[in-house]
């Protein structure tokens, strides 16, 4: 059978990640929790014989899980996970700031194989709500070790960006 499109469908290793107030596109080794899901509401009427109606209820947006390679090289990092994460725990702790203060809107783009942005997913008032500094110690493994942060969010939009953006071009990165 022929194909129906020549143009291949967008791999999933071609991604980046901007995070407002960071200036910067920052890369990972992955990426993943975008979701959303609404809540199922079950509904019976006594006169119902044995069917139960199904509504929407709560709308849910997943938890973005991101994942990179960790280095001590005295550089700093492009998106410093742990200050970010130390922003949450210093407002809740010392009850001083508002939360305002530590959420901020991202921006996952992801490309197609000539490394052109294709889609952006907008995401909304992203914070820090679990950081591992690093992978599980372990002395009979040769993995490499694995910094990783999970997002808490409010909601995104997927923006299809047409003829797309070449990658690593920063301006207008974030929408309000």
């Amino acid at each position: 059978m022929p194909r129906i499109t020549l143009e291949d469908p967008v791999k999933v290793f071609r991604f980046r990640v901007s995070v407002d107030k960071f200036d910067m596109f920052a890369g990972f080794s992955e990426c993943s929790g975008l979701s959303v899901e609404f809540d199922t509401v079950d509904y019976r009427e006594c006169n119902t014989v044995d069917t139960v109606q199904k509504s929407p209820g709560l709308l849910k947006f997943g938890d973005i899980t991101l994942k990179r390679g960790q280095y001590f090289s005295g550089k700093q990092r492009d998106i410093d996970f742990a200050a970010w994460y130390k922003e949450v725990t210093k407002i809740y702790a010392n009850s001083s700031g508002t939360e305002l203060m530590f959420r901020r809107p991202m921006s996952i783009f992801q490309y197609n194989n000539m490394n052109v942005a294709v889609v952006r997913y907008d995401i909304k008032e992203a914070w820090p709500r679990i950081y591992k500094p690093n992978s599980d110690l372990n002395a009979t493994s040769s993995e490499n070790s694995i910094e990783e942060i999970t997002l808490a969010n409010e909601g995104w939009d997927a923006v299809p960006l047409g003829s797309g953006i070449p990658a690593g071009t920063a301006s207008s990165v974030l929408t309000k």
